[in-house]
């Protein structure tokens, strides 16, 4: 009697646990679609600014890790459908212009085998993400912006920027900006990566981002 009882309870758990799960499992797809929606609303009407930070914003919470610091295979995370529903999205409202699909062939084609520094430096360069201009005295004593690369507030958000400009693949400057004003004994690496994220992440990221754009746009049409 005891014994049935247990395993009464034990059903009753189970039950829970996947009744909780498929709850979670469907609040999320709500989630995605409606972020789906908004996107392309946004892209619709041009609002290039806004469209580019939810498109980070999307990415970062379906890897549902820190969009900063995350290792490169956890890139694995972000689904082939969402890829492609990005990209598609993207490439319709500005006529191929942008999007994930205009980045990755600008990346096949400037790519330098066996040397995957340049092939980051290359890609920048064309797609209007290196900065030309010289930082003026305050910039560099804010150390709120990188020598080489452009922040977000450098973008150019318009359709006279260089095909594959957006979506950026970089840091917003609020992250920045908060991570600056965490430094000193509480934080004694956060100058450190301030600048690691505004230059040298890109070099450990851009290269696994269009390898799995690559694997989920291959054969999308």
């Amino acid at each position: 009697m005891k014994q049935n009882r247990i395993i009464q309870i034990l059903g009753l758990l189970v039950l829970s646990v996947v009744t909780f799960e498929v709850a979670i499992a469907s609040s999320f797809a709500v989630s995605v679609e409606d972020s789906f929606a908004t996107l392309q609303t946004v892209l619709t009407d041009r609002d290039w600014q806004k469209s580019d930070r939810l498109t980070r914003e999307m990415i970062a919470d379906e890897m549902a890790v820190s969009p900063y610091y995350y290792d490169n295979n956890e890139l694995d995370r972000l689904s082939c459908q969402t890829i492609q529903h990005i990209d598609h999205l993207w490439q319709e409202a500005s006529e191929g212009k942008f999007g994930l699909r205009s980045q990755l062939a600008i990346w096949q084609e400037v790519e330098v085998p066996g040397d995957m520094q340049q092939t980051v430096e290359n890609f920048r360069d064309r797609v209007g993400w290196k900065r030309n201009e010289p930082l003026t005295e305050d910039q560099l004593l804010s150390m709120r912006f990188d020598l080489d690369w452009r922040s977000q507030l450098d973008l150019n958000y318009s359709l006279e920027a260089p095909p594959g400009h957006l979506p950026w693949a970089g840091i917003s400057q609020d992250f920045i900006n908060d991570l600056l004003l965490r430094d000193g004994p509480n934080c004694g690496s956060c100058t450190i990566d301030a600048f690691y994220l505004q230059s040298e992440r890109f070099y450990r990221y851009l290269p696994p981002l269009f390898d799995r754009v690559e694997e989920c746009l291959g054969n999308y049409q």
